[in-house]
């Protein structure tokens, strides 16, 4: 599966569970990352942050991510972006989080 089938895979599973709203106006790769892949997608209603990587190589991944974005956030000491979704597709597993574009104050 190339990334490009991998991230529609994704974007219709979170459309089917409704985690989408609305139609996808744009979806772009996001750098920086190496064991993830990292991609923004904007809807006419919100901006989100989509991580994927394979979840038979970092089982469990991004469920240990998700309990570390909330006890930083509940220290309230940063701004950590939400947590919108966590789940898997075939071999895909995957994180949504809120987008925080980069120089976004608090």
């Amino acid at each position: 599966m190339n990334l490009t089938e991998e991230l529609q895979c994704v974007v219709k599973e979170l459309i089917t569970k409704k985690v989408i709203n609305g139609p996808i106006n744009k979806t772009y790769p996001i750098s920086g990352g190496s064991v993830n892949r990292a991609y923004g997608i904007e809807t006419g209603y919100e901006q989100l942050f989509i991580k994927l990587n394979q979840k038979s190589r970092f089982p469990a991944m991004f469920q240990k991510e998700v309990k570390g974005l909330q006890l930083l956030n509940d220290c309230g000491a940063l701004r950590i972006p939400n947590v919108i979704y966590e789940g898997s597709v075939q071999n895909t597993a995957f994180l949504v989080l809120e987008l925080i574009k980069e120089g976004t104050s608090s």
